[in-house]
C-alpha cells in the first residue's frame, strides 16, 4: 500500500501523521473510502473523497460535505497542492462560512463563484480559461478545477479539478465523487471528452 504514494516536489509526510490512526487496517479499500492518498500521475495532491468519515457529515449551507461538497473538495485538493500543505475539504467549508456559507447553492452544491472567491482566501490567484488553454495551464503545475455538466462523471453537477497532463496531452482527473468502479484516479482522459461536457474551466 506504502507503494501508492509517490511524492514529487511535495512533502505530504504531515498525512500520516494528522490523519492516520493506528487501529485502522491499512488497505487500498480503506485508503479510497476513508484516507485521501496522494496521486501517483501529474500532480502530487490529495486525493480527498468528499464521502470521507472524517468531514463527509459536516455541515455545508443547508446540506452536508458528503453528498453536495464536490466544490470544496475540489478546491482543497488544488489548494493542497498550490500551498504545499494539506487543505481538506473541511477547512474550505470552515473557511467559507460552513452552515451560514453564502457559497451553498440549494439542491445543487456549489455556485460557481465559489471557484472565483475562495483561492484569494489563501493567497492564491484564480483565472477563467479557456479550453484551448487548459494544457498550457496544466503543463505550468496549475491545477485546473473544472464545472461539469452530465456524462462521465456525472448525472447532474460536479467538480472536478484537473491534475496533469501526460506526454500525449491526456489529462489526469481528482475527482471527489470517484470510487473502485470509476477508478478515474487511474485512467487519463482527453480534453475533448472533458470539455464537450464542462460548463467552465
Amino acid at each position: 500500500v506504502i507503494g501508492v504514494y509517490k511524492q514529487r516536489d511535495h512533502d505530504y509526510n504531515g498525512l500520516f501523521v494528522s490523519l492516520v490512526k493506528e487501529n485502522r487496517e491499512y488497505s487500498p479499500e480503506w485508503l479510497m473510502t476513508e484516507y485521501p492518498f496522494i496521486t501517483y500521475e501529474g500532480m502530487s495532491m490529495p486525493l480527498y473523497r468528499q464521502s470521507d468519515k472524517l468531514w463527509g457529515d459536516m455541515s455545508f449551507g443547508c446540506s452536508t460535505i458528503g453528498p453536495s461538497g464536490c466544490g470544496p473538495s475540489a478546491l482543497a485538493m488544488a489548494i493542497s497542492y498550490k500551498k504545499n500543505e494539506i487543505i481538506t475539504p473541511a477547512e474550505v467549508v470552515t473557511e467559507i462560512g460552513g452552515a451560514n456559507t453564502g457559497y451553498y447553492c440549494p439542491g445543487k452544491g456549489s455556485y460557481w463563484t465559489l471557484i472565483d472567491d475562495c483561492p484569494e482566501m489563501y493567497g492564491l490567484k484564480c483565472a477563467r480559461v479557456s479550453t484551448s488553454e487548459v494544457i498550457d495551464c496544466l503543463r505550468a503545475g496549475n491545477p485546473v478545477i473544472a464545472i461539469m455538466g452530465p456524462g462521465q462523471f456525472t448525472s447532474g453537477g460536479h467538480f472536478i479539478t484537473l491534475s496533469g497532463v501526460d506526454e500525449d496531452d491526456r489529462i489526469y482527473v481528482n475527482d471527489s465523487a470517484d470510487n473502485f468502479d470509476k477508478m478515474h484516479y487511474d485512467q487519463t482522459f482527453t480534453l475533448r471528452s472533458i470539455a464537450n461536457e464542462c460548463s467552465c474551466f
